[in-house]
């Protein structure tokens, strides 16, 4: 029987771009959050990494690590490797109350926009994850985004 293990990684930018297509999400610290339409992100300022150790922590607002990133050498990293990402994957998968690290990309305007990984698996814009071999730069994202959080 294979047991997985679900890590999430929610991105949130925000976006002058007018753009509000997704699913709006209401955290209790943050304001309404979009989940994002696309991976190809242009421009962010600051990102916020909010780890918990299950998703219901996540839903209570009982953070266990955080920390901010204004470094734009960072921030610049971290939009290239998402923007190689394709926006659709193959497959759906159900999670339990599973750890998620949520990531906040300030842009312009207040508009939220972010993304998930689940046990290093990206869900895409539309909602579902790659499967067999996943791109290399999901990978390398999730490396960059748990190191940064983890230092």
């Amino acid at each position: 029987m294979k047991t997985i293990f679900v890590f999430a990684l929610s991105i949130a930018c925000f976006s002058g771009s007018g753009q509000t297509a997704g699913i709006y999400k209401k955290l209790k610290t943050d304001s309404a959050m979009t989940y994002t339409a696309t991976f190809q992100i242009k421009k962010c300022d600051k990102i916020i990494l909010r780890y918990y150790k299950k998703m219901s922590d996540s839903r209570d607002g009982v953070t266990t690590k955080s920390k901010e990133i204004t470094d734009k050498v960072i921030l610049q990293k971290i939009l290239l490797l998402l923007k190689q990402l394709p926006d659709k994957g193959d497959m759906m998968i159900k999670m339990g109350d599973v750890p998620i690290l949520e990531v906040l990309m300030t842009i312009d305007k207040g508009e939220t926009v972010y993304f998930t990984f689940y046990d290093k698996m990206i869900k895409a814009p539309d909602t579902s994850f790659y499967s067999g071999t996943a791109p290399a730069e999901e990978k390398k994202l999730f490396d960059l985004l748990t190191s940064i959080l983890n230092k």
